[in-house]
């Protein structure tokens, strides 16, 4: 959800409804990976701080 507000932001910030067009119906490119951008960072400092992962 976090992911999807941040995404929000960007397109009101630039004034895009629609970030893509090539899948349309689905919102772009964006609505696509937006639970990741929050999601992708933390699983890297779990895997580097905690799991150990070099």
């Amino acid at each position: 959800m976090i992911g999807d507000l941040a995404e929000s932001i960007v397109k009101r910030s630039t004034g895009v409804k629609d970030s893509g067009r090539l899948l349309p119906g689905i919102g772009g490119a964006l609505d696509l990976v937006d639970s990741l951008l929050f999601t992708a960072p933390l699983l890297f400092f779990y895997l580097r701080l905690v799991v150990r992962v070099p």
